[in-house]
């Protein structure tokens, strides 16, 4: 691990667990705030939430120049993250990009189709910090979840970025592959790693499914006694034979390629198996994530990770609504809880 990961760990454990432990619900200032710039998209992928909840919402999307504004009130080099929906397909998001990365960490979350040669050699050459790009199994399991010539769209835009990465002398952005684990495509899971080493991505993740539909802006409220219910029950069951089968796999693949894997959350084999057996310990599992950072949805709605809404940056500022009254709310009553029973899915649990 780098010295620099090193320090932005530490001083993100600071950041975090001082207010933490001293207050109760107020935080230090934000250290990642995710954008998620629109909720459109041009894939319609099995698992997505937005596809679940339903992505169209009546509301003016903030513009360029507003989401600047709001990029300004934050600490320079923090993290700041841009999602969707698909980000690229936002009129103007190369213009936020290049100011967002002259101050900031810049990332990006995509699925990889848009990354045609101007973008990626924009990309690259403007100092993005890392783009992740969802892959979810070999070329007809992908193509089958996310639509035609989905993956083929995607390896394309990893080649391409990789190639102006070594045009133009740059180090990043550092490219990511993160894959959702599901029952349809288990069986062939390990060949994302072989991908991944073939090309020369930066680090290779495994997420669970989430089976939560409260974790988007959209359907904002202030219910907190929604997320008390349990959502287990909802993830798709796998048989722990072709979990272990995956993870066996896996551990021979890195063993003779040079691959940095992770899962997200940081799961053990066992708790992996258990969770898509439909068990999970709930007092094994903690979050502190809105003690250090926050999402802004496509219409300015700030939320913390569930659907509850803050406020919004067209109506007030960061720095009143980082430490408002829904905001110190949510994390006294998640301090005093650990967990949510709803939070099961969440990539943002930790072990205790």
């Amino acid at each position: 691990m780098s010295v620099s990961k090193k320090a932005y760990g530490l001083a993100k454990k600071v950041q975090t667990g001082v207010p933490y432990r001293v207050f109760n619900g107020h935080a230090f200032r934000p250290f990642k705030v995710t954008f998620e710039v629109t909720y459109r998209c041009n894939l319609k992928c099995d698992m997505c939430y937005l596809v679940h909840e339903g992505r169209e919402k009546e509301g003016k999307e903030l513009t360029v120049d507003e989401i600047k504004n709001v990029i300004s009130q934050f600490t320079r080099k923090i993290p700041v993250t841009f999602t969707g929906g698909e980000p690229l397909i936002k009129e103007g998001i190369m213009d936020v990009l290049r100011y967002a990365s002259k101050r900031n960490a810049c990332s990006i979350l995509t699925n990889g189709i848009m990354l045609n040669e101007e973008r990626s050699k924009e990309i690259v050459d403007m100092g993005v910090s890392s783009i992740t790009i969802s892959v979810d199994g070999p070329k007809d399991v992908h193509n089958k979840i996310r639509g035609p010539r989905s993956f083929e769209g995607a390896v394309e835009g990893i080649k391409r970025i990789q190639e102006y990465k070594k045009k133009l002398g740059k180090n990043g952005p550092k490219v990511h592959l993160n894959t959702v684990i599901l029952p349809s495509n288990i069986e062939s899971l390990h060949e994302i790693v072989d991908l991944a080493a073939e090309l020369s991505i930066d680090n290779c993740s495994f997420q669970i499914l989430d089976p939560s539909l409260d974790r988007s802006g959209l359907n904002l409220h202030n219910e907190l006694g929604k997320y008390m219910k349990p959502t287990i029950h909802l993830v798709d069951k796998i048989d722990p034979k072709k979990i272990e089968r995956f993870l066996n796999n896996v551990d021979k693949i890195i063993k003779n390629k040079k691959v940095n894997m992770k899962f997200v959350p940081p799961f053990n084999r066992n708790d992996l198996i258990d969770y898509y057996s439909g068990r999970v310990s709930l007092n094994k599992y903690t979050c502190k994530l809105p003690w250090s950072s926050m999402i802004i949805s496509p219409f300015g709605d700030v939320y913390p990770c569930f659907n509850y809404k803050i406020g919004n940056v067209r109506e007030d500022t960061i720095s009143n609504l980082w430490n408002n009254f829904y905001y110190k709310k949510f994390r006294s009553l998640l301090k005093k809880n650990k967990i949510f029973p709803g939070c099961i899915g969440c990539c943002n649990m930790i072990y205790r």
